[in-house]
């Protein structure tokens, strides 16, 4: 016997609870992935980003003694090796959190403590986010579209990637702590 309830009288965007038996039936990577991804006919909050993904595998500019070149044409000064892919997340600054580590992520700070070089995203389940890491801002349109070429405005390296479960202990989503790098 399962009963729907809405905010809004509606069935869509991640305001849908559904009862079975008694129990609250909430699937969070759904309810993420709707509020962040868009469910139709709503396009969601997320935006796009540009996650650059460490291989682990040394460039040949590489050294031993030296490190690497920051102007090597291929790896840009990253060390190593690595690919590129689009992913939509919620990427935000946020303003009286705790930025220090990411189990003291949730902790309230006092008023006005702001730290313009730490970040947190939220990035959906299907992507595999981790520490060393690179997540770019990217220049858009008035429609949240980027612009091409890509024009990256912001580099953000991944200090500390957290999974977020469901009751269950399917992972829901990825929760990423970010500090801005130059580039």
């Amino acid at each position: 016997m399962g009963k729907w309830f809405s905010n809004s009288g509606k069935q869509g965007l991640a305001h849908q609870i559904s009862i079975h038996s008694g129990e609250l039936d909430i699937n969070l990577r759904k309810e993420f992935e709707s509020l962040v991804l868009g469910d139709a006919p709503y396009k969601g909050i997320g935006t796009y980003l540009v996650h650059r993904e460490m291989t682990g595998i040394h460039c040949a500019c590489w050294n031993d003694t030296r490190g690497s070149s920051s102007n090597c044409k291929y790896c840009k000064g990253e060390s190593f090796t690595w690919t590129e892919k689009w992913v939509r997340a919620w990427f935000t600054q946020t303003y009286g959190r705790s930025l220090t580590g990411g189990t003291q992520l949730h902790e309230l700070r006092p008023e006005g403590i702001f730290d313009k070089d730490k970040a947190i995203a939220y990035v959906p389940a299907e992507y595999k986010p981790a520490t060393g890491d690179a997540l770019f801002r990217i220049r858009l349109n008035a429609e949240g579209k980027p612009y091409y070429p890509i024009e990256r405005v912001e580099k953000w390296r991944c200090v500390n990637v957290e999974d977020r479960r469901q009751e269950n202990g399917e992972l829901a989503f990825w929760l990423v702590l970010c500090e801005r790098a130059e580039f």
